[in-house]
């Protein structure tokens, strides 16, 4: 009966005819419009005579909108036969407001599967085209109490009691920290914001690659408050249901730093904004439960908002205030600069940090998953082996120190045990954040400046620390941290924190494999501008993907030192590769892949590159027992060694393996006769 009346009402003032489908929402009624199978409207009918203010907000602020250049599109409101964008009608007798709108052809963000960086960064890119767009506009209804303008968020603690003892472990630390944070916050840049992109009102193309956003829909819940709030508010949602949401995050904000810049100071509030978000909305979702149990659209974002919220907990509040700083083009720690050029007026050496060693050089070495000098696992992980190699390297070079490392992607820490997981599948911590020195055990480490000992202990377990000291040094107006891993733990034991170390102090002696994380002996030494959350450990090493993050937060041992033989190793472009390839070889010898991969090394079923990416590898014809299987490749470095040639003479090593294949399929499948048959494969 409903929807008659509403049709009657449409083809009165509006003369559109067709069929009305019931849409979601939280207080109008809402129902898309579809005419002829093609044309299509959506129909809002707002029942609340308190909504009169709200609604000629929104038409003024759409009216305004419609005149910027702005990517994408905005809602547009369609006239009636009146010539207005808004009509008091009567439905059921009740006095109600009947608004039509052009249909925005699209998806839904929240029925968009998968969703990638690149269209996070379009909805980042739009909303803060939208965000510089309004910096002009004004109107009185933007300035009001309501419960979903963050800057107002602080009603939720009157509801509290709503949540179990478990819950409110997840939303107290976010309430505590916003009002020890309230002063700054309130003197951020504020304007008038969409204040709600959610993925329910995120509008994407239909195409299944490189879908871009459309536009965003209902300002209904637009306001005047800082600016950096409708950042927050789009980290929410698209972000919902991810592995890593600090990741996710970024090119959102990226996109949106880009159309409208971001200062610094709103950057330091970003992280407990998003998490204030979620903690009112769940407390709305609370409160509707009781007041409103029949609709179910306002309790959609609860259990992924939970799910959101304990990961967000979780995220170290530091890593994402330098991760937003670089998304945003500045450096990741406000200190980079100042460590920089403090760096420049000192001079530092090897010698000052081994003074036994009496030796000022050092010669590279190559450890990256590219380099020959490793070989394969086996090879390196054979720590005799590995130090017998060390050790006829440093009698090539006996005044120089063997050295080398820092953001190198290396194939020693590409095993699942230092993988993580992401939104792409498992990634490797494998590109190396501290410089490594490989001298025999117990050599004395000295250190290099004055400083005072926040971490001393012994990290025991495999390819951990060992001995590990981190000490901080505090210089003209700020601070950082220098980093010793891989010591004897008994030499750094009478460490205590707190203690102060002059410059030159023992710090500790190197230790062996069986004391230092079963490693060949070696320091690795590692500066750090932030301990971030960390009190007992800090990482060693880190994704490719954040490779630029941690850089800066990480900068490179060698500023202190200077040394031409320490600076990073830079390998051939792949341009480089793509253009001698296209220059020298036959076409016959194709690529794959838009960007085809410049892969360096094999390990069991996968491929990886010279970032240390690994790839499943599906498309080869694979070894059947993996890529450079330690065993396979042993046996024919012997046998290449005395003999390689073809089978038409008489050798041993055909027989000697249809001797060995014979047995193993005999004893497996009993009673079978077999004839062998080699084949070659890459």
């Amino acid at each position: 009966m409903e929807l008659n009346e509403i049709l009657s009402l449409l083809a009165e003032h509006y003369k559109l005819k067709g069929v009305l489908n019931s849409l979601a929402g939280e207080l109008d009624l809402n129902y898309k419009l579809t005419i002829d199978n093609k044309t299509t409207f959506i129909v809002k009918i707002s029942r609340d005579s308190e909504t009169i203010a709200s609604i000629n907000f929104q038409e003024a602020l759409l009216l305004y909108l419609k005149e910027k250049d702005i990517e994408g599109e905005i809602p547009q409101l369609i006239p009636n036969l009146s010539g207005n964008y808004q009509k008091e009608v009567f439905l059921n007798g009740k006095k109600a407001i009947l608004r039509v709108f052009q249909w925005m052809d699209g998806r839904l963000l929240s029925q968009t599967n998968p969703i990638l960086s690149n269209l996070r960064y379009g909805l980042g890119n739009h909303l803060g085209q939208i965000a510089k767009s309004l910096q002009g506009f004004t109107h009185p209804f933007a300035q009001r109490n309501f419960k979903w303008d963050l800057s107002q968020c602080l009603w939720v603690e009157r509801h509290l009691g709503l949540f179990t003892a478990n819950e409110l472990k997840l939303i107290n630390p976010f309430i505590s920290t916003f009002k020890t944070n309230q002063k700054s916050y309130n003197k951020l840049p504020k304007s008038i914001i969409h204040n709600d992109a959610n993925d329910h009102n995120i509008v994407v193309s239909h195409a299944l690659i490189q879908p871009k956003i459309i536009g965003i829909i209902d300002y209904g819940d637009a306001c005047f408050s800082q600016t950096i709030n409708d950042l927050a508010i789009a980290c929410c949602y698209g972000i919902m249901g991810t592995t890593d949401p600090l990741t996710c995050c970024l090119p959102i904000v990226k996109g949106y730093h880009e159309s409208h810049p971001l200062s610094e100071q709103e950057l330091e509030h970003l992280y407990i904004l998003i998490g204030m978000r979620l903690v009112v909305s769940l407390t709305k979702a609370a409160l509707n439960k009781s007041e409103n149990p029949e609709n179910k659209y306002l309790l959609i974002s609860e259990k992924p908002a939970w799910v959101l919220l304990e990961k967000w907990k979780k995220t170290s509040s530091k890593e994402a205030h330098y991760s937003f700083r670089k998304a945003s083009g500045y450096k990741a720690h406000p200190y980079v600069g100042k460590f920089e050029q403090w760096v420049k007026t000192k001079q530092f050496s090897l010698s000052h940090l081994f003074p036994d060693q009496k030796k000022q050089d050092a010669i590279h070495l190559d450890l990256s998953v590219s380099s020959l000098w490793i070989e394969n696992e086996a090879a390196f992980n054979d720590l005799t082996y590995f130090q017998y190699k060390i050790e006829r390297l440093q009698e090539a070079h006996p005044h120089k120190i063997i050295a080398g490392g820092y953001l190198e992607p290396r194939p020693l820490y590409t095993s699942e045990d230092y993988d993580i997981p992401s939104d792409q599948g498992p990634i490797s911590r494998c590109v190396h954040l501290g410089v490594d020195f490989w001298l025999p055990s117990k050599t004395p480490v000295h250190t290099l400046l004055d400083g005072t000992v926040v971490m001393a202990l012994d990290r025991k377990g495999e390819k951990e620390y060992g001995g590990f000291v981190v000490l901080e040094h505090q210089v003209n107006n700020f601070n950082f941290f220098t980093l010793y891993g891989h010591l004897d733990p008994e030499s750094v034991a009478a460490h205590k924190v707190g203690d102060a170390l002059k410059k030159g102090t023992l710090v500790g002696l190197l230790g062996s494999k069986e004391n230092n994380g079963n490693w060949a002996p070696h320091l690795h030494f590692q500066i750090l501008l932030d301990l971030l959350d960390y009190t007992d450990d800090f990482p060693g090493v880190q994704t490719y993907q954040s490779q630029e993050i941690w850089a800066d937060l990480c900068p490179d041992p060698n500023q202190m030192f200077q040394l031409q033989s320490l600076k990073p190793q830079i390998k051939g472009a792949q341009k480089d590769l793509l253009d001698y390839r296209k220059k020298h070889l036959g076409k016959s010898l194709s690529l794959q892949y838009q960007e085809p991969l410049h892969i360096v090394r094999g390990h069991g079923a996968y491929l990886i590159d010279q970032n240390g990416q690994k790839y499943l590898d599906t498309v080869n014809n694979v070894a059947h027992v993996g890529h450079e299987h330690p065993r396979v490749v042993k046996a024919g470095q012997q046998q290449m060694a005395v003999l390689n040639t073809n089978t038409r003479y008489s050798t041993q090593q055909p027989q000697q393996g249809c001797q060995g294949t014979h047995r193993h399929l005999t004893q497996r499948f009993r009673g079978g006769s077999f004839c062998k048959f080699w084949i070659r494969s890459q």
